[in-house]
């Protein structure tokens, strides 16, 4: 049985209360989600209140607070991928007089209104709460970057923590923590707006394109709003999956399934609506049944989105890693489905690589719940794809096309909202949202994916598996073995493997069927040599 001590009750959250706003911009932008921040706040607070008697003051309650809600978080985020825009789930975008369709189940990346966060000018609350380190645009970069780099970043560089005490909360080195600064401010500045981009309009001109704007949605003035929008101006509502290219879609969109016929109540808010920004511009206005994303995040001059860039190329990262300064470097992780003699072509269909070889799709047959429930709990945490040229193809051409309701709907959410990066010779097409070409350094380059992303995922590619065995380019490898014999085939280890020593990182597990998966780690050195007919089987 728990005892309360009421005076102990009072200083507590005498203390704490002032600090829940900082707590919630804070968790947003970890996060992504208001529900979620709020949930997070009240987390922090009981496991705060549960603690407060062995806090011993080394630090101010408002530093202790921020570590737990970090923590919170972080444990929060484990396994998530980020949170998507419509624009970041792969699918092209629609036109105006298509039907809308919600996904309320999509963890959407949301926006926070400013009511919640606004405090007063001499608050220190409003330095981390400001409008500024909370706009969607930005929390939306934040996105891009894995979960520890994102903590890193928040509390050096918003919060002006010092890298020691990052590194006490974290676990982790100064010299850890500074070069997880150093990528992840490389990162955002490839997808994030410049500050000069997301400020309030101060000019004449500004304020006289804003004041067009709001106007134009207020008397549903569609010539005005076509004139206002830039031709790659995108426009997006989540829950609805659907995003719009380009002031006429736009308008049309406003004209044809806004129901309102003057002043439309899903028209953007004007505190919040700034076509001289290429920030989102967000509104949370109550919307009438039927009413459709009207409302939501619209972008406006200029472009790009920052949930529709294509993830860049990994370049000029700080070559400063060091694998014994404890950095923070992700895992490339291959996964191979191959047959009992190691043949690894074509698992999943016939048209995956038909070239000479009469056994596409070997593996369908073999699959049953306990395999599936295994190969989905292979991609838990996965934030990054690292795919060659053909299954890339293959992948983007169903991938994008399958939604929730469908067998592999999760996957498909998983896919479509993380970044593929793409090892071939030539120059592809890369049509599925969030796709890079790496090259033409490809080891420099997958090195510098790594460096970027906590879980990279390498799926069949046989190919560029080969280069990874060769450079000793992974970390983990997962065999799926399955009870059959082909003969014939492209195999798993196949003209890159050299002498490398791994080791079994968990006991086999066996499916109903008789497929076997194994997963192994990378470890120094290469095979050693013995002799059997030897004491000791001569071995040193």
């Amino acid at each position: 049985m728990t005892t309360v001590d009421p005076a102990a009750d009072k200083d507590f959250l005498a203390l704490a209360e002032p600090v829940r706003r900082e707590l919630l911009a804070h968790c947003y932008r970890m996060l992504g989600s208001v529900h979620d921040a709020e949930d997070m706040v009240q987390e922090t607070y009981l496991r705060a209140w549960k603690a407060y008697d062995r806090f011993e003051g080394r630090s101010s309650v408002r530093t202790w607070l921020y570590s737990i809600a970090t923590r919170t978080c972080l444990t929060a985020l484990d396994g998530r991928g980020k949170r998507p825009l419509p624009t970041g789930l792969g699918g092209p975008g629609a036109g105006p007089d298509d039907k809308l369709v919600e996904r309320p189940e999509v963890p959407w990346l949301e926006p926070i209104p400013d009511a919640m966060l606004t405090a007063a000018p001499d608050d220190p609350a409003s330095i981390v709460t400001s409008r500024e380190s909370v706009r969607l645009a930005l929390v939306a970069a934040l996105q891009f970057l894995p979960p520890r780099q994102r903590a890193v970043l928040l509390l050096r560089d918003v919060l002006a923590w010092k890298a020691a005490e990052v590194a006490e909360l974290l676990e982790t080195t100064t010299a850890a923590v500074n070069s997880s600064l150093q990528r992840a401010r490389a990162q955002l500045d490839e997808v994030s707006p410049t500050e000069e981009a997301v400020t309030e309009p101060t000019t004449a001109r500004q304020r006289e394109l804003l004041d067009r704007y709001v106007k134009a949605f207020e008397a549903k003035d569609i010539p005005a709003i076509i004139d206002l929008f830039t031709s790659d101006a995108v426009w997006e509502m989540p829950p609805f999956t659907s995003w719009y290219r380009g002031g006429p879609d736009i308008a049309r969109l406003v004209d044809t399934q806004c129901t309102a016929r003057s002043t439309c109540p899903c028209s953007p808010c004007p505190r919040r609506a700034s076509p001289t920004s290429r920030a989102s511009s967000t509104c949370r206005c109550s919307r009438p049944s039927g009413c459709p994303p009207s409302c939501g995040t619209e972008r406006a001059r200029p472009p790009p989105p920052i949930a529709a860039m294509s993830f860049p190329a990994p370049a000029g990262l700080p070559p400063d890693h060091d694998e014994h300064q404890g950095v923070d470097m992700g895992l490339i992780h291959i996964e191979m489905f191959a047959t009992l003699d190691l043949v690894g072509q074509a698992p999943g269909g016939p048209d995956e690589d038909p070239d000479g070889f009469a056994f596409g799709g070997w593996q369908a047959p073999l699959v049953d719940e306990v395999a599936g429930a295994q190969m989905g709990a292979a991609y838990e945490g996965t934030d990054a794809l690292l795919l060659g040229r053909r299954t890339y193809d293959i992948f983007a051409s169903f991938w994008p096309h399958q939604g929730a309701d469908d067998q592999d709907g999760g996957i498909a959410a998983l896919f479509n909202s993380i970044p593929k990066y793409v090892a071939s010779r030539g120059t592809p097409d890369l049509p599925w949202a969030g796709s890079t070409h790496l090259g033409p350094d490809l080891p420099a380059a997958i090195r510098e994916v790594r460096d970027r992303h906590e879980n990279v995922k390498v799926v069949g590619s046989l190919d560029l598996v080969q280069t990874l065995l060769r450079e000793k380019l992974f970390d983990r490898l997962d065999l799926w073995i399955h009870p059959i014999l082909l003969g014939v085939g492209k195999k798993v280890f196949e003209g890159g493997t050299v002498p490398t020593n791994i080791t079994l990182l968990e006991p086999p597990a066996a499916t109903p069927k008789g497929t076997v998966h194994l997963r192994y780690g990378l470890v120094d050195g290469t095979p050693a040599t013995g002799d059997m007919s030897a004491p000791g089987r001569g071995v040193g």
